[in-house]
């Protein structure tokens, strides 16, 4: 048990890089998504007065749009089929009305358009009537309530089946496995870490940032991937949480890298970013929640904001790169990955690279995130073990410093730290100070062996009498020894010292030893003193000992 408790934050995190790896391995073997029930079909497409034919919509560049723009989307003699029962598509920032045959059979944000509230993104899902052998034109026209130079339309497929949302989250396994994954193993993991501070009070913030990263990118994949949609249907709470969620996991990381770096002496730039990023995510929230920032502009700036954060990153562990450890020269070569995967897909979106989109999607930035995440995990096991090799050789040194070798108790020093604990704590404490009567005459005449014999004796017969967690034995010096106590009466030390001299008088029946355990003693309590130092009390223990001593001198036992 001693060891689990022990290793318990490195058995995290090791349980959390092995679940990582495979839930990649999973991943990468179900994402065939050819079993996939999606039929594609030719439209026309009208922004404002220009005109585009005859093409596979969320497969060509489209051209950026303005606010206020209106889009049409034409699909000339429409004919119901087996394969295209449903439209599904996405859209961001629009409004959207669809029409069959002139009849609107689905809406979408025109009251949030009239009222000026932000319009969210996400999959619309259009169920079309029954035309029988009958031809029709489907129009979807959608008004832009916001600039966007990026793919506006990036989903737009029929499907027979019955289990759309099935087809939607199968589309993008990566994501959806990902997703639920790395938010169900930072909220599991962060609600361990709470429940392991409140009860051994360790405060370990590399696994608190770690896990948290994992919640908030898991988040985020969830939001773009559909899940959220699919559980709450609601537009605007996904267009929320889309960002919130990958600004946190950035301000998330900094906190972590900052908190790895901090001992070199290297992080002021770290620490301007981690202050900046912050005060971007605040200004970011209360902007959109507003209705000022609508959700493109707030794309657009953390796919700009997130290269130079990486760069700040890259430049400042580079610079201090010959005098760094192993382990932050791993951070290095993370961060690097990380920064050409965004790079890669900044590119994409801005340039409408759509053969290489359809084939990344989000994956790109995902993986990014979650090298973000495993490294810091990885950093943390090394780093772990050379904690653990000091923590070592702190505990030696302290037990050389706080034991006395002869008997096992604890020295003056410890004994001295432990009242200092209690007096900062705010507790009162009794002292027994204890006098190994004729010690010096065992030492001349049966030899400094026998006189150490007796001293081990009696410190074991304290602790037995003694044994309750809150009395600390203490080898005061010499023959002197003294117990630490925090009872509320005297009666209650009292009953411990007569247990003391029945333990005595036990050890003395052997006479074998050629010697007799005999002990006096004194008891003061700091509830004596209005002041707090703890030299008084041991005078006066120390006191009432010696007026013990004088009174029973040479007295053997005392039952």
């Amino acid at each position: 048990m001693e060891i689990l408790e022990r290793n318990v934050e490195k058995i995290l995190a090791v349980l959390s890089l092995l679940a990582i790896s495979l839930i990649f391995v999973y991943i990468f073997k179900n994402s065939d998504a050819s079993i996939i029930n999606w039929d594609e079909e030719k439209v026309n497409l009208n922004i404002n007065d220009k005109v585009y034919e005859n093409l596979y919509i969320d497969k060509i560049n489209v051209p950026p749009v303005k606010a206020g723009d209106v889009v049409t989307i034409t699909k000339k003699d429409f004919k119901l089929s087996d394969n295209n029962e449903n439209l599904v598509f996405r859209t961001y920032g629009s409004t959207i009305d669809v029409f069959l045959s002139g009849e609107n059979i689905y809406s979408y944000g025109e009251d949030l358009y009239r009222e000026g509230k932000t319009l969210g993104r996400g999959y619309h899902i259009v169920k079309l009537r029954s035309l029988g052998d009958k031809t029709s034109d489907l129009v979807i026209k959608q008004r832009i309530v916001e600039d966007m130079s990026y793919r506006w339309v990036d989903f737009f497929k029929f499907t027979s089946s019955n289990n759309i949302w099935h087809e939607i989250l199968i589309n993008n396994v990566f994501g959806i496995v990902s997703g639920i994954f790395l938010f169900s193993l930072g909220a599991f993991g962060n609600l361990v870490y709470v429940v392991l501070f409140l009860i051994t009070k360790k405060n370990n913030l590399h696994l608190s940032y770690s896990f948290a990263t994992m919640f908030f990118i898991g988040l985020w994949n969830c939001t773009t991937s559909g899940i959220i949609q699919a559980i709450t249907g609601n537009y605007e709470i996904i267009s929320f949480l889309e960002y919130f969620s990958i600004y946190a996991t950035f301000v998330m990381y900094l906190f972590l890298v900052a908190l790895i770096k901090k001992k070199s002496g290297k992080t002021k730039a770290i620490d301007i970013v981690k202050l900046l990023s912050l005060l971007i995510l605040i200004g970011a929230t209360a902007l959109h929640l507003s209705g000022t920032l609508c959700i493109s502009k707030t794309i657009m700036l953390f796919r700009n904001y997130a290269l130079i954060v990486l760069l700040v990153l890259f430049y400042t562990l580079y610079i201090d790169y010959k005098n760094q450890k192993k382990y932050e020269n791993v951070l290095l070569i993370g961060n690097c990955i990380s920064f050409a995967l965004i790079v890669v897909h900044i590119i994409i979106h801005n340039f409408n690279l759509t053969e290489i989109m359809d084939i990344t999607n989000d994956n790109l930035i995902t993986i990014a995130v979650l090298v973000m995440i495993i490294i810091p995990l990885f950093l943390y096991l090394l780093e772990l073990d050379e904690i653990e090799k000091y923590e070592m050789q702190i505990r030696v040194l302290k037990s050389l410093a706080y034991i006395d070798k002869l008997t096992g108790l604890g020295n003056r020093t410890s004994g001295i730290a432990y009242i200092m604990d209690l007096i900062k704590n705010g507790f009162d404490y009794y002292i027994v100070m204890f006098d190994l009567n004729n010690l010096k005459e065992v030492n001349d005449h049966l030899g400094h062996d026998k006189g150490d014999e007796m001293l081990v004796n009696f410190a074991n017969c304290l602790n037995s009498s003694f044994s309750d967690d809150y009395c600390k034995k203490i080898r005061y010096g010499g023959d002197e020894f003294i117990v630490v106590a925090q009872f509320d009466k005297v009666e209650d030390i009292n009953d411990n010292i007569k247990q003391l001299f029945r333990v005595i008088d036990e050890v003395n029946r052997d006479g074998e030893k050629g010697y007799s355990l005999s002990v006096s003693y004194g008891i003061a309590s700091s509830k004596e003193f209005a002041t707090t130092g703890f030299e008084n009390v041991v005078k006066l223990a120390d006191e009432r000992m010696y007026s013990y001593k004088s009174e029973v001198k040479n007295q053997i036992c005392e039952t």
